[in-house]
């Protein structure tokens, strides 16, 4: 009688975790991976590949937080850009994209505003931002790009 007790309490037990963690796991096939914020400090420096009339594609590279490869594209509009990005540490990568605002002063473009990360894959498939603020400047006779990338991202 008491073997049977103890077999009965143990798949309640069983059966109060499961429902507890929720289908996803049992889906799954094991237990749920907690997403984890990673607190993002990233200095940028690009270098222009090519332009045509405002659509710049530049590389570089990071360091900081991610310390990686980063790709960029950008379309500068009067006084606002579009960002289009692809960072690549050891083992993935993600991307994203934003815009900011743009005010020149002589052979310097100087920008702020804010980037998101939408994708991801490899260790970075779960990668998500919103709000992440960036700020920098432009030299407008090279298009080199200094920058500087701050705040909270989700793995």
């Amino acid at each position: 009688m008491r073997v049977l007790l103890s077999k009965r309490l143990s798949v309640c037990i069983a059966a109060v975790l499961l429902a507890a963690v929720g289908p996803s796991v049992a889906s799954a096939g094991g237990m749920a991976k907690a997403a984890r914020h990673v607190s993002v400090n990233e200095s940028v420096n690009t270098h222009l590949l090519q332009h045509h009339r405002t659509k710049l594609s530049e590389t570089g590279k990071g360091s900081g937080t991610f310390s990686c490869g980063i790709a960029l594209n950008l379309n500068l509009y009067s006084t606002s850009a579009s960002i289009a990005f692809t960072c690549s540490p050891h083992g993935g990568s993600f991307s994203g994209s934003g815009n900011v605002s743009v005010h020149y002063i002589g052979t310097i473009a100087e920008f702020k505003g804010t980037l998101g990360v939408s994708q991801g894959n490899g260790s970075y498939s779960h990668a998500r931002a919103s709000g992440l603020r960036i700020s920098g400047t432009i030299k407008t006779n090279s298009y080199a790009i200094k920058a500087q990338v701050t705040g909270s991202m989700t793995m």
